[in-house]
């Protein structure tokens, strides 16, 4: 029987990570920008590019640790201060101004960056599937969690399609809200892999 403790976590790591909640006020941005018969293509592209990162980040992490000679609990500190960092950058009402969100109507492929990558698909979330790679042993394990990658990915599609529908109704206070609460937890989960990774370090 298959344990999907292990791989629920995962999941809920990846939102956490992620954050697809912080991400509506530039997702909306964005969507404001593009024309409107393609914010649907807009959606579904930086999902799947999210996705397909995800996928082989968590497929060849194994060999990236080994080909650069690089040590685990390294790469979860480093994960945690990136999140740690972009906690707080965004606490502190930092925000990413990118000249292409000031524009109208333009294509979507245009903002296919930076809400793919390296927003959705950032280094934190790399470093933590680069991490959690190296626990998998068997073909399974393997296969469950890419199934997991996945199914986030979907997600975060049906997320952002909720999104879409209720664009007009979205209050800026209440999107300003709930990007402070999250931003908090990330931050707090941050510190807990630094100090994890710093532990485990210092333990071999």
């Amino acid at each position: 029987m298959i344990n999907y403790y292990p791989y629920l976590k995962l999941l809920m790591t990846l939102f956490i990570l992620i954050n697809p909640i912080s991400l509506i006020p530039i997702f909306i941005i964005s969507i404001d920008s593009i024309i409107k018969k393609e914010r649907k293509k807009y959606n579904i592209c930086i999902n799947l590019i999210m996705f397909f990162i995800l996928f082989f980040s968590f497929l060849l992490g194994k060999k990236i640790l080994n080909l650069f000679d690089l040590d685990i609990n390294i790469l979860q500190i480093t994960g945690g201060l990136l999140i740690s960092l972009n906690a707080l950058n965004t606490l502190s009402d930092n925000t990413n101004n990118n000249s292409n969100l000031n524009k109208k109507n333009i294509s979507y492929i245009e903002l296919l960056t930076p809400m793919s990558f390296p927003l959705m698909a950032g280094p934190s979330s790399i470093a933590m599937l680069i991490s959690y790679s190296n626990s998998c042993s068997s073909f399974l394990e393997y296969f469950v969690s890419i199934f997991f990658i996945m199914f986030f990915s979907f997600l975060c599609w049906l997320f952002f399609e909720f999104v879409l529908l209720l664009r007009n109704y979205l209050s800026d206070i209440i999107i300003l809200f709930f990007n402070k609460i999250f931003s908090i937890i990330i931050f707090s989960f941050g510190i807990q892999m630094i100090l994890l990774g710093i532990k485990n370090f210092f333990l071999l």
